[in-house]
């Protein structure tokens, strides 16, 4: 998996239609912990391959959305289940901490 698409507000919005778990990892350039949730992203969604759906937010370049969903540092990461903001978290340590976020809101 190469990584994750970065995603500017109006395809944000787009992606919101999508019915399901939506990942948004609002990241600023250059913030190690920001590089440091990618790998941790990847390894969950290898684990649920077509249940989460999962896109960056630079928030250095998206001040408005970013002040929209109060993100002040990065990583901050929102997660969407069906359109609806569900919870946010503003890092992970290690994978397990970001599995343990996203697999309860899960479909079984």
């Amino acid at each position: 998996m190469a990584g994750f698409p970065i995603v500017a507000e109006s395809d944000l919005a787009r992606l919101f239609q999508h019915r399901g778990l939506v990942v948004v990892d609002f990241f600023t350039p250059g913030c190690i912990p920001c590089q440091k949730i990618e790998p941790m992203l990847v390894a969950v969604a290898r684990e649920h391959p077509g249940q989460i759906r999962v896109v960056k937010v630079d928030a250095s370049a998206n001040r408005a959305l970013a002040g929209q969903y109060g993100v002040r540092a990065g990583p901050t990461l929102l997660l969407f289940k069906d359109r609806q903001l569900v919870d946010r978290r503003t890092g992970f340590a290690v994978a397990s901490q970001l599995r343990e976020w996203i697999e309860p809101h899960l479909d079984r």
